[in-house]
């Protein structure tokens, strides 16, 4: 019984884990937009996420999304990348 959901749940994990990536980035976007600290940081003694961060979680979750359209996730992986090590610099 257990393998059947396994195997029933495996295909659509992938678009799930990317929806939900995708979306944290984009609401965490729409508050650095609109100056809403309260969706950059859940509770005030928790360190807020950074506009970089939020920007790699859309960028990877449309990665993961768009997995089937090789070049275009590719370009989106390397923007992630870019991201990354901009940062880092």
């Amino acid at each position: 019984m257990k393998l059947n959901a396994t195997k029933k749940l495996l295909p659509v994990l992938p678009k799930i884990l990317g929806t939900v990536s995708l979306l944290l980035g984009i609401i965490v976007l729409i508050g650095w937009y609109t100056h809403n600290e309260t969706l950059i940081q859940v509770n005030p003694l928790f360190v807020p996420m950074q506009y970089n961060t939020a920007l790699g979680f859309a960028l990877s979750g449309l990665t993961i999304l768009l997995w089937p359209f090789k070049k275009l996730s590719g370009l989106f992986s390397f923007a992630v990348l870019g991201i990354g090590l901009i940062t880092l610099c």
